[in-house]
């Protein structure tokens, strides 16, 4: 099951709701590197399949507790999400040299990588906002 940039849908302009779909975006694009394991090795494909279920798991327990636009603000929160999206895109860069550009596992491992930057540019933004919300509270 491959996805193309023209066929997915629009990133929603609320944060969490880009969080949760991204999130589910790199847990498919893992989920699709299966089909590639004679090139990529089930091993590594390991690696980022359990990346991603951290992902959805952290994401989860973020969203079903008491405010989570909140916690998404904490820096050990954005911590936790950020050492997992480093595993998720370091093992899928790293398989990536190793495959022709032309490659379908090539470009899954591009999309992977590519969707695990938009969601630390979102994480991001959940910091600026509790940065600025923290100086009008403090002024």
């Amino acid at each position: 099951m491959h996805h193309s940039a023209a066929n997915e849908p629009p990133y929603q302009s609320n944060p969490i709701s880009q969080l949760s779909q991204l999130t589910i975006q790199i847990q498919s694009t893992a989920l699709d590197l299966s089909n590639y394991e004679c090139f990529i090795g089930s091993e590594n494909i390991g690696f980022i399949m359990e990346g991603a279920e951290q992902m959805m798991f952290a994401l989860q327990s973020v969203l079903g507790g008491p405010n989570p636009e909140g916690r998404l603000g904490e820096r050990e929160t954005r911590h936790e999400f950020r050492n997992k999206l480093a595993v998720i895109k370091g093992f899928g860069d790293l398989i990536r040299m190793d495959l022709p550009q032309n490659h379908a596992a090539f470009l899954s491992l591009q999309r992977l990588s590519e969707r695990c930057t938009r969601f630390s540019a979102v994480l991001d933004g959940f910091a600026a906002t509790g940065l600025v919300q923290t100086y009008r509270m403090a002024g």
